[in-house]
C-alpha cells in the first residue's frame, strides 16, 4: 500500500511537471516519452483534445516510433479533427508493420475519400482479430466496392461484419442500400425484407427503403412506410421521419441519389452511437463521426450525433458550433437549433437562446419547438409571455396527444400559478394527475400549494410523501416535504428534510433559504443567517432574494402557522 502511494505521487508529480494547473504548456523540446504520454492522459481527462494530440504526438515520435503509442496518436489526432496528421501517422506505423489495423483502417478511409479505389482496396481488405477496426473497415470496404462496380465482394464484406445481431443487420441494411444505388430494385426490396427493422436502425432503416421507394417512382409506398413509423412510435413535430414526409408530400426529394462514398459516411454513422452507449467507447464513436463527416461534410445527421457526444463528453462549445453550422436549408435544422438553445439555456445565456426558438417558431413551427420556447421563457420566469405558448400548444393537440405528454399541461399550470390564476392553474395540476397519477412534479406542486394555502393539509402531505417516493433523489420534491411538515408545525422533521435536500441541491437558492428559516425557527440564528447569505450567491428569483434581504436586515415578520409547532 506505501509504494503504491509513492508511485501515486510520482505519477502526480510527473504530470504537473508536464502541466501547469491552470493549462497545459506548449511542448519543450526536452520532454520525454513518459512524461509526454503522462501529459496526453491528463489532457485527455480534462477533455483538451488538441492538447493531448501534441503530447502523444511527440510522445510517438520520442519513442522511435512504437507501434501502440502512433496508434494513440492516430486516435487522439482524428479526436482533435486533424486528419492530415492521423494520415502522416497511419503512413510511418504502416512501414513498420503493414498489418497494423488501425493504420490500415486509416489510410484506406484516406484513399476511398480520394477515390483512389484499388488502393482504398489493398489497405481495407487487409485481415485483422481487432473487431471494431474489423467492423469499420468492412463498412468502408464494402462501399469501395460498391463505387468500383463490384457488388458481389461488397456484399460478402457487408454480410461478414462481426460484433453481433446489430452489425448484422447493419451489413443486410447496406446491401439493401447498395443494391438499390446500382438499380437492382427486385434485390434491394429483397434485402429490405431481411433486415430487422429494430433498436437503433429503425430510423435508418425506415428513412432508406423510403428513399429507395421514391427514387423508383413509388412515392405512396414511400409515404405508407414513413407514416405507419410515425405512428408506431408517437413521434411528434420535429422528427427527421416527419420533416421527410413533408418533403415527399412536395415531391421535392424525387430521384435523389447517394453516391457511394456518401453512404460509407452513413454507414460509417449508424455504429457510432453503438460503440458510444453500448461500449462506452467515446473515441471509437467520434472517431467514426469525424470520418464520416470528412467523407461527406453535408451529413447533418453526423453532425448531431457528433454535437451530442461531445455533449456528453464535457465539451459543450464544441458541440455548439457544430451545432450552429447546420444549413437552415438542413432537414436537421430543427434540431440543431433545438440543441444550440438548450446549450445557450445550460450556459445562462437565455437570451441567445430565447432569439433561436422565437424565430425557429416564425420560420418552422411545429409542437416541438413551441414547448422548447415556453420552456425558455419559463426558465426566465416570463410567465406572461410563455403562457399564450402553451395554450397555442394545447388548443391544437387532441386528447390523445395530451395524454401522451401531459407535462405541457403541468408547465402551463406553473405560468397560471406564477402569474396569479391559481384556479386555472389547479386545474391544469388535476387533470395533469387524472392522466398520470404517478406525475412526480404535479404531485409535489399540487401538495405544496395547496399546503402554502393552507388547504387539503392530509391530503396533500401524502401527495408530497407519494412524490418522494417516486423520485427519492430530488432535493426539490425533498424540500417540498420538509417545507410541508414546517408548515404542519413538525419542525424536527421539517429540518431533517431540508437538511436532506440540501445535500441533493446545494446549489438551489430555495432550497437553502427554507433551510435557513427552519434553523431561524429553531433558535439556530447564527445558522439561518449563515444559510440566507449563502442562498443569494446562487440567483435565487427577484421575489425570494427581496425576502431574503429583509431577513437579514431584521425586517421580516415570521407569521406562526395556527397548527402548532411540534418539536
Amino acid at each position: 500500500m506505501f509504494k503504491l502511494q509513492i508511485y501515486s505521487s510520482l505519477v502526480s508529480f510527473l504530470i504537473l511537471a508536464s502541466c501547469t494547473t491552470a493549462r497545459l504548456q506548449p511542448i519543450q523540446s526536452e520532454t520525454t516519452v513518459f512524461s509526454s504520454f503522462l501529459a496526453g492522459s491528463y489532457a485527455s481527462r480534462i477533455k483538451e483534445s488538441q492538447f493531448r494530440s501534441d503530447y502523444l504526438t511527440t510522445a510517438f515520435e520520442y519513442s522511435d516510433f512504437e507501434v501502440s503509442l502512433g496508434q494513440k496518436a492516430i486516435s487522439s489526432a482524428i479526436v482533435a479533427n486533424n486528419l492530415a496528421l492521423a494520415h502522416q501517422h497511419a503512413e510511418v506505423i504502416n512501414k513498420k508493420d503493414k498489418n497494423d489495423p488501425l493504420s490500415n483502417f486509416v489510410l484506406g478511409y484516406r484513399a476511398l475519400s480520394q477515390g483512389l479505389h484499388e488502393t482504398a482496396t489493398q489497405y481495407l481488405t487487409r485481415e485483422t482479430d481487432e473487431v471494431t477496426i474489423s467492423i469499420m473497415k468492412g463498412l468502408l470496404a464494402g462501399w469501395n466496392f460498391v463505387a468500383l462496380g463490384d457488388i458481389d465482394k461488397a456484399r460478402d464484406e457487408f454480410l461478414f461484419l462481426e460484433g453481433g445481431v446489430y452489425f448484422q443487420n447493419l451489413g443486410q441494411l447496406q446491401i439493401a442500400k447498395a443494391e438499390g444505388l446500382i438499380g437492382d430494385t427486385d434485390r434491394a426490396l429483397e434485402a429490405f425484407k431481411l433486415v430487422k427493422d429494430s433498436g437503433q436502425l429503425r430510423t435508418e432503416y425506415y428513412l432508406s427503403k423510403a428513399r429507395f421507394l421514391n427514387s423508383i417512382d413509388r412515392n405512396k409506398d414511400a409515404l405508407l412506410e414513413l407514416e405507419y413509423y410515425l405512428k408506431e412510435n408517437n413521434l411528434r413535430g420535429g422528427s427527421e421521419i416527419e420533416r421527410y414526409i413533408k418533403l415527399l408530400k412536395s415531391e421535392k426529394t424525387k430521384n435523389i441519389e447517394k453516391t457511394a462514398i456518401q453512404e460509407a459516411a452513413r454507414a460509417l454513422t449508424e455504429p457510432s452511437y453503438w460503440f458510444f452507449v453500448a461500449n462506452r467507447s467515446s473515441d471509437a464513436g467520434e472517431i467514426l463521426l469525424r470520418l464520416a463527416l470528412d467523407l461527406d461534410p453535408n451529413h447533418d445527421k453526423a453532425t448531431i450525433w457528433l454535437g451530442e457526444l461531445l455533449e456528453n463528453t464535457k465539451r459543450p462549445s464544441e458541440a455548439l458550433g457544430l451545432y450552429l453550422s447546420v444549413s437552415d436549408k438542413s432537414s436537421y435544422d430543427i434540431t440543431a437549433k433545438l440543441s444550440a438553445a438548450n446549450l445557450y439555456l445550460n450556459k445562462k445565456s437565455d437570451q441567445k437562446a430565447l432569439n433561436i426558438l422565437q424565430k425557429l417558431n416564425l420560420d418552422k413551427p411545429t409542437a416541438v419547438t413551441q414547448e422548447a420556447l415556453g420552456r425558455a421563457y419559463i426558465i426566465r420566469e416570463n410567465y406572461i409571455n410563455a403562457l399564450p405558448v402553451y395554450d397555442g400548444l394545447i388548443n391544437k393537440m387532441t386528447d390523445q396527444e395530451l395524454k401522451a405528454n401531459p407535462q405541457v399541461l403541468y408547465f402551463r399550470g406553473i405560468c397560471y400559478e406564477r402569474i396569479g390564476k391559481w384556479d386555472e392553474a389547479e386545474t391544469d395540476f388535476k387533470k395533469v394527475l387524472s392522466i398520470d397519477p404517478n406525475h412526480a412534479d404535479a404531485l409535489n406542486y399540487l401538495g405544496y400549494t395547496w399546503i402554502e394555502r393552507g388547504k387539503y393539509l392530509s391530503t396533500s402531505l401524502e401527495m408530497i410523501q407519494k412524490a418522494v417516493k417516486l423520485s427519492p433523489n430530488s432535493g426539490a420534491i425533498i424540500d417540498s416535504l420538509g417545507w410541508a411538515y414546517y408548515k404542519l408545525g413538525n419542525l424536527k422533521k421539517a429540518k431533517l428534510n431540508l437538511e436532506a435536500a440540501v445535500e441533493l441541491s446545494p446549489t438551489s437558492a430555495t432550497i437553502i433559504d427554507h433551510l435557513g428559516d427552519i434553523y431561524w425557527v429553531i433558535g439556530r440564528k447564527k445558522e439561518a443567517m449563515y444559510q440566507w447569505e449563502r442562498a443569494l450567491n446562487y440567483n435565487p428569483t427577484k421575489k425570494e432574494k427581496n425576502y431574503i434581504l429583509e431577513k437579514l436586515d431584521g425586517k421580516f415578520v415570521y407569521q406562526h402557522h395556527d397548527i402548532g409547532v411540534q418539536s
